[in-house]
């Protein structure tokens, strides 16, 4: 009697995890757009190459429920009768569309993944890049991720040399990919274990440098908060990567006893769901303005005006001419200025107008440089 399948190898939940991800990265990647030009911010870098990041995570729900509809994922292997041998031996249509879905997806996954990671480090560069050591250590973070990207791309793409045919080929079966490519499980574990290394690195890229501002502690725990949301990503490419060593050990691919529709299922699964929680988390700390503006506002703005006064409106004005990084995501990282301050004009103050402008933007991490940090 076969084992019962795990629920990330029922079609159900496969369809279910690339529909309902895609749609969130949608409206997530929409609604990021929409935030910067609601506060009238020119779109940078980490902005723009969310858009590649989303239509190749699309492209990779699309390869899983077109594997569900063909019955080449989500369920077990189904050979023929009137064939003989193993599945490792004979070739027959519903494997052979299970491995083409597969080398689709998987060829998509660097990029989608190198593409957040990106993301991220070019948004850090535009908060953060307030002198030459943190400025060449994320330039140095993005041009690695570049690397990364582009090499795992073609060591996939190629991983069969040449011999396109042993994966896109009529008589697919296991046989001609032993024969004539790399060993995938070590391909995918050299990914899997590069992936998770990088995405520890790059979530704890910031939690050192808002701690060397001169902020209250409980302004840096918030703000480390919001940064430290991409643990999540973090959480999925670990649990692709323990799947991918406890396979490896087992030694379930090319193995005989194995079901490789389901093995092949599971691998495809935690990758759709690491790059469309990897979209969605890298626009969450832009979408923090835009939550704390619809909530926090329209709370002061509805009480103000059953009051009948004007007091808690005026306040919450005040309060965000204070709001610097707050711009960015939706938290205040300066200090309130005192009234006297305030009211000076911008020049008595030391402060132009374009530098005004390009600390609250460009630069809204500027209190760093007279934090002390190297």
């Amino acid at each position: 009697m076969p084992a019962p399948l795990k629920y990330y190898q029922k079609a159900n939940h496969v369809v279910a995890a690339a529909v309902s991800l895609c749609v969130v990265d949608i409206i997530s990647v929409i609604l990021r757009f929409y935030t910067r030009r609601r506060e009238r911010h020119s779109l940078k870098a980490d902005d723009w190459i969310m858009i590649p990041a989303l239509l190749i995570t699309i492209g990779i729900g699309i390869c899983l429920v077109y594997g569900v509809s063909q019955g080449a994922l989500g369920s077990s292997e189904d050979i023929p009768p009137e064939l003989l041998g193993s599945a490792l031996d004979v070739s027959y249509e519903q494997l052979g569309t299970a491995f083409k879905v597969e080398f689709s997806t998987i060829s998509m996954l660097p990029l989608t993944l190198g593409s957040v990671k990106a993301s991220f480090l070019f948004f850090y560069r535009r908060i953060f890049s307030v002198n030459k050591t943190t400025d060449k250590f994320l330039i140095s973070m993005i041009v690695t991720v570049a690397i990364w990207t582009v090499t795992f791309f073609f060591a996939v793409v190629f991983e069969c040399g040449l011999n396109f045919w042993a994966i896109w080929g009529d008589s697919l079966k296991v046989e001609n990919l032993t024969a004539h490519c790399v060993k995938t499980m070590d391909l995918a574990l050299s990914i899997g274990i590069t992936d998770f290394i990088t995405d520890v690195v790059i979530i704890i890229i910031p939690v050192p440098l808002i701690w060397r501002l001169n902020l209250s502690t409980g302004k840096k725990i918030a703000a480390s908060a919001v940064f430290l949301l991409g643990a999540v990503t973090i959480g999925a490419s670990l649990t692709r990567l323990i799947i991918i060593t406890q396979d490896r050990h087992k030694n379930v691919v090319f193995n005989p006893h194995e079901d490789e529709i389901l093995v092949i299922t599971e691998y495809l699964y935690w990758g759709m769901i690491e790059c469309g929680v990897g979209v969605f988390v890298a626009c969450l700390p832009t979408l923090q303005f835009l939550l704390r503006e619809f909530s926090f506002k329209s709370i002061i703005d509805s009480t103000g005006s059953l009051l009948g006064s004007r007091e808690s409106k005026m306040e919450y004005v005040n309060t965000n001419r204070d709001i610097h990084v707050g711009r960015t995501f939706g938290i205040s990282f300066s200090e309130r200025r005192s009234t006297s301050t305030r009211s000076l004009p911008m020049h008595a103050r030391g402060i132009s107008r374009d530098s005004h402008t390009l600390k609250t933007e460009a630069y809204p991490m500027g209190d760093y440089k007279n934090s002390g940090a190297v």
